[in-house]
Parts: structure tokens; C-alpha cells; sequence
């Protein structure tokens, strides 16, 4: 178990460290206007209108 949480673990790294690839698949996920604080980013500010605040 300790082998497949140190795994998990690498993994969680290895997908933090391609930032792009996250901005894009959030970029895919979010509603236009959503506002992910996050990622200290604004994704579709010309909806501004829309942007809805998540919690931390």
C-alpha cells in the first residue's frame, strides 16, 4: 500500500509539472467566465460578467 501511495504520489508530480497541459484541460472543463483562483488565472475574461468565485 505504501508502494501504491508513493506511486500516486509521482504521479500527482509528474502531472503538476506540465502546467500547460493542465491550463488546457481546464480551459476544456471550466464554463466560459469561470474563475479558478487557484491557478491565479482568469480564463475567458472577455465574459467577465460570468466569472463565478470558487472557494480556496
Amino acid at each position: 500500500m505504501q508502494d501504491r501511495h508513493n506511486f500516486i504520489e509521482q504521479d500527482l508530480i509528474g502531472i503538476l509539472d506540465k502546467r500547460s497541459a493542465i491550463d488546457e484541460t481546464l480551459n476544456s472543463i471550466l464554463q466560459p467566465g469561470t474563475w479558478c483562483r487557484g491557478w491565479g488565472r482568469e480564463y475567458f475574461p472577455q465574459r467577465r460578467r460570468q466569472v463565478v468565485r470558487l472557494p480556496d
